[in-house]
């Protein structure tokens, strides 16, 4: 068996290395989208065509086989690998965050009638897309939402300050939520004070 054949799982690795960072889903891209379809098709089918071809040569295709059926078999661990990645980011964010949460208490930081707000330069290292965070201040106290991705279509995930640590109700921030303002998709606790949400329609 010749071993450009071993070039059959290359896409699907590729493709795994790009979601696993979320290259491009992570920010509004109108053409990342249909790529990764692409993409994802493209490989899966290329794989399964590496499967076959091992199969087909015996022995020495084993190792051929094997290769692509795992690179399919990774897809089910991408969740997995956001899930961690999520967690990161946190750790390793951490003390900025609270840094801008300090900012907006002395009154720095100040949102629009949108509930968006820039952050300063120094912290503009935090966010991976726009350089924004939302703000809310009300009786249950001061919450803030740094963004980790924004969608195409208006949906957000991020990490959400609350200064009261209870979490976020279906009250909060509906200026951001203007297609569906009565549903959070994912409110997730992580640390005190903190949680990860999800808002998608």
């Amino acid at each position: 068996m010749k071993k450009r054949a071993f070039l059959l799982a290359a896409p699907n690795v590729l493709v795994l290395g790009a979601l696993a960072l979320e290259l491009g889903l992570r920010c509004e891209n109108l053409l990342v989208y249909p790529a990764y379809l692409i993409a994802c098709i493209v490989g899966l089918a290329l794989a399964l065509t590496g499967i076959v071809h091992g199969a087909r040569s015996g022995r020495k295709g084993t190792l051929l086989a094997v290769l692509c059926t795992t690179t399919i078999a990774a897809y089910a661990l991408v969740p997995a690998i956001w899930r961690w990645r999520e967690s990161l980011e946190l750790v390793l964010k951490r003390q900025g965050y609270l840094e801008v949460v300090e900012l907006v208490r002395q009154g720095r930081i100040e949102a629009d009638s949108r509930q968006l707000a820039d952050v300063d330069a120094a912290h503009e290292y935090l966010m991976p897309c726009k350089k924004q965070i939302a703000i809310e201040e009300g009786d249950g106290g001061l919450a803030v939402i740094f963004f980790t991705s924004n969608a195409m279509f208006g949906e957000f995930a991020g990490y959400m300050y609350v200064e009261n640590g209870r979490p976020p109700t279906t009250e909060q921030f509906r200026e951001l939520r203007y297609l569906s303002p009565d549903q959070w998709t994912v409110v997730r606790r992580v640390d005190a004070n903190w949680y990860y949400v999800i808002f998608s329609h």
